[in-house]
């Protein structure tokens, strides 16, 4: 195998294209890595990898084969429908961003059923005590007498254990997993309902609104 080769952090200059080519650098071309694997086979040479020590060498490309390639009449076609499977793969992304975001501006929050604060926090603590010993974590247990800061963070989380059907919902809505940012606002939407339906409970759901809370 050929020693490889030192390459330098890279530096913006105007200057003639250089004679050995990144596979990022062919992507900026147009080439995928489909297009790669089928066009461009073995790479012309590989190079110390400067950005991630130990890490795999980085593939390097002759500038001419690839442009001797770019010309061939098997490759003009194959490049063609590869840039049209990219660009509707992004309208796709983007409408089921379009759809997940309509969906979830239109939940206006859930309907939580009327509780008085000793009745939450009783349902609260008795799923938090069945949850650990589920776990087999039977260090911790709560009475119900605690303080409101040991109180308030299971009863939200109690709460928001009985509506996790939402991100069900959403992915049923969009045909695929959500995004962590989607996920994050409908939280947020669970947290503002659990918060008008409980006042008690809104310094806590405000501290996990602002990222500041434990759960």
């Amino acid at each position: 195998m050929t020693a490889l080769r030192e390459i330098p952090a890279p530096v913006r200059y105007a200057g003639p294209e250089p004679e050995l080519l990144t596979a990022s650098k062919l992507k900026e071309r147009g080439w995928t890595d489909a297009l790669i694997r089928k066009f461009a086979s073995m790479p012309d040479e590989y190079a110390a990898n400067y950005a991630y020590p130990g890490g795999a060498p980085v593939r390097l490309y002759s500038v001419q084969r690839i442009a001797a390639i770019e010309q061939t009449a098997e490759f003009l076609p194959a490049k063609e429908k590869a840039t049209k499977r990219q660009a509707a793969a992004i309208v796709a992304k983007s409408t089921k961003r379009e759809t997940a975001l309509k969906w979830i501006a239109s939940l206006d929050g859930p309907k939580l059923p009327p509780a008085t604060r000793d009745d939450l926090i009783r349902l609260a603590v008795d799923w938090c005590n069945k949850t650990h010993a589920w776990r087999g974590d039977c260090e911790r247990w709560w009475t119900g007498n605690e303080t409101a800061d040991y109180l308030a963070p299971i009863a939200v989380d109690y709460v928001l254990h009985q509506l996790h059907d939402y991100e069900t919902k959403l992915q049923r809505a969009i045909g695929k997993l959500p995004q962590p940012e989607d996920l994050a606002l409908i939280r947020g939407k669970l947290l503002a309902a659990i918060a008008r339906a409980f006042p008690w409970l809104a310094p806590e759901c405000e501290r996990r609104k602002s990222g500041s809370g434990t759960q």
